[in-house]
C-alpha cells in the first residue's frame, strides 16, 4: 500500500510539472519575407520587392503552445531596418476561405498619424467587418497601388494588444514589437504587415491543410500495402 502510494505521489507531482511546463511553454514561428507583392493587387508605380525605405528582413511569431497547436498569440517581432511613421498589422488567426489574405479578424496600427492617412481611424487595435474593403496606396512617394491598410468604417475596436515597441540598433535589424494577451490563434494563421508607404511588405507563407498532409500519408501507406501484395503475387 505504501509503494503504491508512494508512486501515486510521484506520478501527481510529475503530472503538474508537465501541466505547468505545458501551460508556461513558447513556442516561436521564424518567417523570412519572402513575398514580393500583397497578393491580388498590382502596383502600379513600382514592381522590386523594396522600394526605398523601409526594409522588411522577416518576423518572428511566439505562441503559448506548439507548431501545431499554437494556443494563444503572445507576441509578433518586425525584422526591419528604417521604419516610417505608421504601420499596419494584418492577423487571420485562421483561414476561413481559400484567400488568407481577405479573411482578417484583426487589424493594429501604431506610429501615429500622418498626412497620407487614407482612413479615418489610426492608432489602435481593431476587429475587421466581414465585408471589409482595403484602402492602398495613392501618392508618388510610396508603392501605388499596394495595400496599407483597411477603410475605418469596416473596424471595430478591439481588446488584446498590450504594448508596441521599436527598439533601434546601429548594427542589426531593428525590432518591431507586438504584445499581444487572449488572442487565440488556430494553427493555420496568417500575418500580414506593411508600412504606410508599402515599401516592402511582409506576410506569413500559407500552411498546408492538416487533412491534406494526412491523405497524402495515407495515400502513401496506400500504395506502399498495394505494392507489397504486387511482389507477393509475383
Amino acid at each position: 500500500m505504501k509503494k503504491f502510494l508512494g508512486l501515486f505521489l510521484v506520478f501527481s507531482v510529475l503530472s503538474i510539472f508537465l501541466l505547468v511546463g505545458s501551460a508556461m511553454a513558447t513556442y516561436i514561428y521564424n518567417y523570412n519575407d519572402d513575398y514580393h507583392n500583397w497578393p491580388g493587387t498590382s502596383p502600379i508605380t513600382v514592381t522590386s520587392d523594396i522600394h526605398g525605405t523601409p526594409v522588411i528582413f522577416g518576423a518572428d511569431v511566439a505562441v503559448t503552445g506548439s507548431e501545431t497547436d499554437p494556443g494563444y498569440l503572445t507576441s509578433i517581432t518586425i525584422y526591419l531596418d528604417d521604419r516610417r511613421t505608421w504601420d499596419a498589422l494584418f492577423i487571420n488567426t485562421g483561414m476561413t476561405d481559400n484567400n488568407p489574405w481577405y479573411a482578417w479578424d484583426y487589424i493594429a496600427y501604431s506610429g501615429g498619424d500622418n498626412a497620407y492617412d487614407p482612413h479615418p481611424k489610426s492608432e489602435g487595435f481593431w476587429s475587421v467587418d466581414d465585408n471589409y474593403e482595403y484602402v492602398y496606396v495613392d501618392y508618388s512617394s510610396g508603392r501605388t497601388g499596394h495595400v496599407n491598410g483597411i477603410d475605418g468604417d469596416d473596424l471595430t475596436s478591439a481588446s488584446g494588444l498590450t504594448s508596441v515597441t521599436l527598439t533601434e540598433y546601429a548594427s542589426a535589424p531593428d525590432t518591431l514589437i507586438y504584445l499581444f494577451d487572449n488572442i487565440a490563434l488556430d494553427d493555420d494563421f496568417v500575418i500580414g504587415y506593411t508600412p504606410w508607404c508599402a515599401n516592402d511588405v511582409f506576410l506569413t507563407p500559407v500552411p498546408e491543410p492538416a487533412t491534406m498532409l494526412l491523405l497524402g500519408c495515407g495515400l502513401i501507406g496506400l500504395a506502399g500495402i498495394g505494392r507489397k501484395k504486387f511482389f507477393k503475387k509475383g
